[in-house]
């Protein structure tokens, strides 16, 4: 079993987007053979009405009382560890609901990974801002759901796809064995901050907690996904 999770919060538009995206894309969730499920962090009441209503697959992460909910990094992180403690699949993989998948996306992490590696997609990015990370390309096929060019995307990133891997890469889409993760803790509360700049939690899962027991973190070059970014932020 594989078990894909997507955080949500506040947007039913992001929230269709990328759970049609991931299903016309992914024919392990048609087979049965993959689990998909959304993680409420702190979401509003239109978010959970929706899932309930639509019957998908959901789990919610409420640590604070009442609204209006923080979505500071340290609630992220840790919405992510727990979306990481509901899979039933023995690897996980976890997707942004800004993002759009493109044919054998998932398969061709899959190919990659065994327990030495946490493998990522190569992500294609909008510009919306700046793109820090290795092996991104950015070019803008839409900015919102309603402005995505699905078909000229899924044609760029058949030329884009190389039957190759590189060391690093983004931080989501991601897969990685449960297992691992759990032995290094997860991601950590936050970000560490530094005088001279923070270290993200990201990194610090990465790049030192997964990197101590000799797990690498890898590019799958055939594995296509477009980032809206900061899609839920900048949207409804």
């Amino acid at each position: 079993m594989i078990s894909i999770a997507c955080l949500i919060y506040k947007s039913t538009k992001y929230l269709g987007f990328v759970y049609k995206s991931l299903y016309a894309h992914t024919p392990l969730l048609r087979t049965g053979e993959a689990e998909f499920y959304f993680v409420c962090n702190n979401a509003t009441e239109e978010v959970k009405n929706y899932l309930k209503e639509n019957n998908i697959s959901h789990y919610l992460f409420e640590t604070c009382p009442q609204p209006p909910y923080p979505h500071n990094i340290s609630y992220i992180y840790g919405a992510w560890n727990f979306a990481v403690r509901q899979a039933k699949g023995e690897v996980v993989v976890l997707v942004n609901s800004d993002m759009a998948f493109s044919k054998d996306w998932l398969e061709n992490l899959l190919k990659r990974l065994d327990k030495t590696k946490a493998v990522s997609s190569l992500s294609v990015e909008s510009g919306r801002i700046p793109s820090l990370l290795p092996h991104t390309v950015v070019k803008n096929f839409g900015r919102t759901p309603e402005t995505f060019q699905e078909e000229k995307f899924e044609q760029f990133a058949e030329l884009l796809k190389e039957d190759t891997e590189q060391i690093l890469g983004v931080f989501m889409p991601v897969a990685f064995h449960k297992e691992n993760f759990i032995r290094v803790g997860g991601y950590p509360e936050g970000n560490r901050i530094l005088s001279g700049g923070n270290v993200s939690g990201d990194m610090i899962l990465f790049q030192e907690r997964l990197a101590s027991i000799g797990v690498k973190h890898v590019t799958s070059f055939d594995s296509v996904v477009y980032h809206i970014q900061e899609g839920e932020v900048n949207g409804k």
